[in-house]
C-alpha cells in the first residue's frame, strides 16, 4: 500500500518537508517504528508518533531556496560533465584514427 503525507503549508515549506523525510535519522526513526522483519510496514498511526524538529517557516523557505539553488548547480554541472565526456570521446576517437 501507499501511505501519502502531506504537510499544512502554512506549517511547512514542502520542500523542506521532503528534505526532512529523506534524512538518515527520519528514515532510522521510521524503520525501527515499523512492524515486520523482512517487508516493514508503515501506517499513519506509526509516523504520527513520530516527532521531527520543524523550525520556523521563514528557515524552511531560506532551506529550500538554497537547495533549490544547489540542485540548479548540480544541474549544470552534470550537463558540462557530460559535453566534457562527449568532447573527450570525439578527441580519443580522432587521435586513434591518426587525425591530430
Amino acid at each position: 500500500g501507499w501511505l501519502v503525507l502531506s504537510p499544512r503549508r502554512e506549517d511547512v515549506e514542502p520542500n523542506f518537508f521532503f528534505a526532512l523525510l529523506s534524512t538518515q535519522a527520519v528514515y532510522a526513526e521510521f524503520a525501527r517504528r515499523a512492524p515486520g522483519a523482512t517487508v516493514k510496514n508503515l501506517n499513519i498511526d506509526l509516523v504520527r508518533g513520530v516527532t521531527v524538529p520543524v523550525p520556523p517557516l521563514p528557515t524552511q523557505e531560506k532551506f529550500a531556496a538554497i537547495v533549490a539553488s544547489i540542485e540548479g548547480w548540480a544541474s549544470i554541472f552534470d550537463r558540462s560533465l557530460a559535453e566534457l565526456d562527449a568532447l573527450f570521446a570525439s578527441l580519443q576517437h580522432r587521435a586513434f584514427r591518426g587525425e591530430l
